[in-house]
């Protein structure tokens, strides 16, 4: 005799009947559900009592069946680690949360971005003498509106802009003064031309010597950049060789602009991460730019991240420190107390007054120690286990980790040598940087990125195909009995007649305790693939389906 549905495995939407031997049984499939009928589908078997299968098929005490294949719900990020940080960053950090409510993940990550930035091609990691990370960082936000983005970012960003546009004002030159310099740069080059003539009457061949003056600098152009156009993202380049901060707070309006559109400037964007020389095609010839080094820092939406991740694994994921933290709403309003902006200001003047250099690794070379670089190993070689058990863009996300490992480590070291007061940069990266560095990748970066991927639907599901052929089999039973050769067979079944995916999935749920085979009637013949699935098991597979349904 069969084992009747309790009150809880039968799906409300389904009207159910009692038979002669007073099993209950579902006489129509959910609203919506539109396979053929289930007596063209299913054929009844002899039923057997469930309530006593174990997980491995064998009769015993019931367990239950092992449903964790038909959870979908994302990946939950857990606090973010605050402890794991230098004790100066830390007070930097809750100095700045006090005057506007932001979650610490989405500062800490705009703070390292921003000064990344800022250090530029003034500094870079020296691993050894083959291996080098400049100083670039790639940072998104991701929370709904409202959430505190926008918060971090002026806190961060719009002060390395204002920055900028303050060297800019002191370097604007007098009107006056401009004109007459143009006219003494006319009169030279008037009597160049003059000596060059000359010299070509007295059949002269070699005209070194005639050149003009050295032009003045170029005033130090803005770090921060908003331009969506490869060229205009160029031009800054080519004004100023310190790099150039991508920032905005809807990061959607850059990845969907003209830059990203063309494949040039995907292209110019991904190259931009490592800081590269780039040669730049002009009507008047070849234009190269010693460093094309860009840092990246923007908010998005959870509901945009398919925008930003796309279908393609090109890497732009992959290089992006990605937060995604829970948001919890504090109703209390925020202290009066002046924020730590100002402390975090001094720090970027003194990223800012670093000498630049024409190329990403011209500059200062920062060494890090042997207990910092053994710090690396353990995690480096968990890391790529990791990548190797999984697909695409977590994948590549993972074999990423250790570089970005290198360059967290690097910028807090930065960022702590400044708040302790210290001049110019730190000598070397040690260990207790690196294992800060792997704490925020364990503890949050990796886990948002999976988070973020899982948003977008773009994270590998190796029980995509269990899952979608579970739930069929929930929709086209009648009572607990089923058939799997005429399922596989029915309209719209997933893994329409494919034998092998259906096997698989047959001996994965047996093997979960979800069904069991049913009782042959005799021992010849054919096998008829008869099962009887679980109460417990349909009654989850229904609630997993009308909840992807709503």
């Amino acid at each position: 005799m069969s084992a009747p549905f309790d009150s809880d495995t039968i799906n409300p939407a389904c009207p159910v009947v009692e038979t002669e031997a007073g099993v209950r049984l579902t006489e129509a499939t959910p609203p919506g559900h539109h396979l053929p009928p289930i007596s063209s589908v299913v054929r009844p078997v002899t039923r057997t009592i469930l309530a006593t299968v174990t997980p491995e098929g064998k009769a015993g005490e019931d367990t239950g069946p092992d449903l964790g294949f038909l959870d979908t719900a994302m990946r939950p990020v857990p606090s973010f680690p605050l402890d794991a940080l230098p004790a100066g960053v830390r007070d930097l950090i809750a100095g700045m949360a006090q005057g506007q409510r932001t979650h610490p993940a989405f500062l800490v990550t705009s703070v390292l971005a921003t000064l990344a930035a800022a250090v530029g091609t003034s500094a870079h990691l020296q691993i050894n003498a083959e291996w080098r990370e400049p100083s670039a960082m790639w940072a998104l936000l991701v929370g709904a509106s409202g959430s505190g983005k926008s918060v971090s970012m002026r806190q961060t960003v719009n002060v390395l802009t204002e920055i900028g546009l303050g060297a800019l004002r002191q370097t604007v030159p007098d009107p006056n003064r401009e004109a007459v310099a143009q006219m003494v740069r006319a009169e030279q080059l008037r009597r160049t031309r003059r000596k060059i003539r000359e010299g070509l009457d007295q059949d002269e061949v070699d005209f070194s010597s005639y050149r003009l003056p050295e032009a003045a600098a170029p005033p130090p152009g803005l770090i921060t950049c908003t331009s969506t156009t490869l060229s205009g993202i160029l031009d800054k380049l080519q004004a100023q060789p310190r790099g150039l901060l991508l920032a905005q707070a809807d990061v959607i309006g850059l990845l969907r602009g003209a830059t990203l559109r063309s494949d040039e400037g995907r292209a110019a964007l991904l190259q931009g991460y490592d800081g590269d020389p780039y040669v730049r095609e002009r009507a008047n010839g070849a234009q190269i730019l010693p460093a094309l080094l860009l840092s990246l820092c923007g908010g998005v939406q959870p509901d945009k991240l398919k925008h930003v991740v796309g279908h393609e694994d090109d890497g732009l994921f992959a290089r992006s420190l990605v937060t995604y933290p829970q948001i919890v709403r504090d109703t209390d309003l925020p202290s009066r107390s002046a924020p730590a902006t100002k402390r975090f200001e001094g720090v970027l003047r003194q990223a800012y007054a670093l000498p630049a250099s024409p190329s990403a690794f011209g500059g200062h070379p920062v060494l890090i120690t042997e207990h910092a670089w053994r710090a690396v190993g353990p995690a480096s070689r968990r890391w790529a286990a990791e990548a190797s058990e999984t697909t695409g863009m977590l994948a590549s996300t993972y074999n990423r980790a250790t570089t970005q490992a290198l360059r967290l480590a690097f910028v807090l070291a930065i960022l702590d040598h400044a708040l302790a007061d210290k001049a110019g940069l730190p000598p070397s990266v040690g260990d207790a940087y690196v294992r800060s560095a792997i704490r925020l990748l364990d503890e949050n970066y990796l886990p948002s990125a999976e988070r973020a991927l899982d948003a977008a639907q773009a994270r590998p599901d190796p029980d995509a195909d269990l899952r979608a052929i579970a739930i069929f089999i929930a929709r086209a039973v009648e009572g607990f009995d089923f058939n799997v050769r005429e399922l596989r067979e029915a309209r719209r079944a997933p893994c329409y007649r494919d034998r092998a995916a259906w096997e698989k999935a047959v001996d994965r749920l047996l093997r979960l305790g979800c069904i069991a085979e049913a009782p042959r009637r005799n021992r010849t013949g054919r096998t008829r693939a008869d099962y009887q699935a679980h109460p417990a098991f349909l009654s989850a597979a229904r609630k997993a389906w009308s909840a992807a349904s709503a």
